[in-house]
């Protein structure tokens, strides 16, 4: 399952609700103490997750059945997901990097530090902005305390590296440079590739839920009598909570796939 596949069916569920939940527009009410459905979210999480637990050897079974996968070794991780992982876990959520502009695009849009002031760390949106506040000497001294993330340098080489041939396959040589760019003074890691069970923890929970989210959500809001409500761009906040779902969902097993694989 890839995230391609996943943002595809998400996109498709604005017209697929009114399958899945009876929406009569003339009998809805509006359910008192409920004025956002993001405030659900996290009750929603617990029924999927009690429902995936449920029914979790049967997707493994599923998974299983599409035949042999050399699990590990197919795709690329995160540099950061790698170094710190709990700090990142968003990017291990990404299916891996199939060329070295999507490996470069990702370093330069999830981990560039921002634009600060070294005296009293403030940050900008603008170097510009930040040019000035520095010119005019004005701020007091605090204490450095470095931001995560790529400084200018890094950024610099890291994009010379990888657009010389961006359409080219991501391979190991490339990452490893990359590597020794971000993170000169730790060992390289024993393998470029997310987990074996990081990438089959995260297939599973999103075969589950783009076979079977809508039809749990709906389930859900009828069963609290959630369906009544008078709220604007309804079907756009559903995708929304189709969505963040299935990423607090991810991060649930992705944390417990880490702890396991610790131990």
């Amino acid at each position: 399952m890839s995230r391609d596949d996943t943002e595809s069916r998400s996109h498709g569920l604005a017209g697929s609700w009114d399958e899945d939940i009876n929406m009569g527009h003339e009998n809805r009410q509006l359910v008192d103490g409920i004025n956002s459905i993001t405030s659900i979210r996290a009750m929603l999480v617990d029924t999927a997750a009690k429902s995936f637990e449920a029914s979790k050897d049967r997707w493994l079974s599923r998974l299983g059945s599409r035949g042999p996968v050399n699990w590990g070794t197919t795709l690329f991780a995160c540099p950061f997901a790698k170094s710190k992982t709990c700090r990142n876990l968003g990017c291990l959520k990404t299916t891996g990097f199939k060329t070295r502009g999507d490996f470069a695009n990702h370093l330069n849009s999830a981990h560039s530090q921002p634009l600060y002031c070294p005296i009293c760390m403030l940050t900008f949106h603008h170097d510009s902005i930040r040019d000035s506040h520095i010119r005019e000497r004005s701020c007091q001294r605090t204490t450095f305390i470095p931001f995560d993330g790529m400084s200018i340098r890094e950024r610099t080489e890291i994009l010379f590296l990888l657009r010389i041939s961006p359409e080219k396959s991501l391979d190991k040589v490339y990452w490893y440079k990359a590597w020794d760019i971000l993170f000169p003074n730790q060992p390289r890691p024993d393998s470029p590739f997310i987990e074996r069970n990081i990438e089959i923890t995260i297939t599973v929970v999103r075969m589950f839920w783009v076979d079977y989210g809508p039809k749990l959500i709906a389930e859900f809001l009828v069963s609290r009598g959630v369906l009544a409500w008078r709220i604007v761009n309804e079907k756009s906040a559903l995708v929304g909570l189709y969505t963040d779902v299935l990423s607090e969902l991810t991060d649930r097993y992705l944390r417990a796939s880490l702890e396991n694989g610790a131990q």
